[in-house]
């Protein structure tokens, strides 16, 4: 039970074997990527230390830590296909979540009770698959037409700097091969709105979830069109889904606006500046806008309590400090309001 509840595992899993995949799947794509990288960095470094290096970067990008060895992180490798690819690929799979992972391998070699092979993803696994690939492109295409001017030999090289920064910001790793701190406004809104989406449930990054924000964008059209019912690649979700993607987007929201209201009092910064400190915080991903050796005790104190959360999930807290759910004996009449 503490397996499903962390892992955000399907009440119908097998809870050993799906531990034993995210051993095997975690293992494979770390020792995969740390043998990649480990050869690239023999040209330039020692074997030990090209080892080391190799298996600290894999291990750090497959966790979406986004902590790098190197003083300017991976800016000295923003031309290198082999670097920003393996680093990007076990971004990417570590972010999707061991659910969408699960369900992929048991759909392709698993079978039914019957001994009928399985053929259909669950709706989840759909969503995110759609989600994140929408997310990337749109990420690469503004952050490259934000930055177009920026310095930078070949529209090849321009492109995997795009790319790779909307990798890191969506997956909410953290790595980076462009100095935030000198993008411009376009570019960083849209990393701050990548941030704040997030990665995928049962992953190892934060945010609100892809799965959340799809929910939620998916409502606009039912609910303007006065449906009732919210389908979702032929499956019908319920409103307490509904209702639960809700509460996390906009608890989050008010979350971040809090945050701005208190580092714009105690900080000596600009706007976008705080407001991407504040949403790199709340998504854990770990980017600057430059100002973090500069933040106040009370903003270093706020921010980290805002990690903590964005870790947590906002509905977590918020059942936490709530306790058990109570169901109220009494049933009111409906009320007339007006909206909008």
């Amino acid at each position: 039970m503490v397996l499903q509840e962390s892992l955000a595992s399907p009440p119908y899993e097998e809870v050993v074997r799906f531990s034993k995949l995210i051993v095997f799947v975690t293992f494979a794509c770390e020792f995969f990527g740390a043998a990649v990288l480990s050869l690239y960095w023999m040209k330039d470094f020692p074997v030990k230390h090209a080892i080391y290096l190799g298996v600290f970067h894999s291990v750090s990008a497959f966790c979406t830590a986004g902590f790098s060895l190197f003083s300017d992180n991976l800016c000295a490798y923003r031309d290198s296909m082999v670097v920003n690819a393996t680093i990007g690929i076990l971004c990417i799979i570590g972010s999707v979540g061991f659910i969408v992972i699960h369900d992929i391998y048991y759909t392709i070699f698993g079978k039914t009770k019957e001994g009928e092979p399985r053929k259909r993803l669950l709706a989840h696994t759909k969503l995110v698959l759609t989600m994140l690939p929408a997310l990337l492109i749109i990420g690469l295409l503004l952050i490259y037409v934000s930055e177009w001017s920026t310095p930078s030999p070949s529209l090849k090289d321009r492109l995997l700097t795009s790319a790779f920064q909307a990798i890191s910001a969506s997956t909410t790793t953290g790595f980076n091969t462009l100095d935030t701190g000198t993008m411009k406004t376009l570019g960083l809104t849209t990393m701050m709105l990548l941030m704040y989406i997030g990665a995928s449930p049962g992953s190892t990054g934060g945010g609100v979830k892809t799965t959340s924000f799809g929910i939620l964008v998916s409502s606009i059209v039912p609910a303007a069109s006065m449906h009732d019912e919210l389908i979702i690649f032929g499956r019908h979700i319920s409103s307490r889904t509904k209702d639960r993607a809700l509460v996390i987007c906009t608890m989050a929201v008010l979350l971040i606006m809090l945050d701005v209201l208190i580092l714009s009092v105690t900080e000596n910064a600009s706007f976008m500046e705080i407001a991407f400190e504040t949403v790199s915080a709340f998504g854990t991903v770990g980017l600057s806008a430059g100002i973090t050796p500069s933040l106040s005790i009370i903003g270093k104190i706020v921010l980290s309590a805002t990690m903590l959360i964005g870790r947590v999930g906002p509905l977590a807290i918020g059942y936490s400090i709530r306790g058990k759910c109570k169901l109220i004996p009494i049933k009111y009449p409906e009320g007339v309001m007006l909206v909008g």
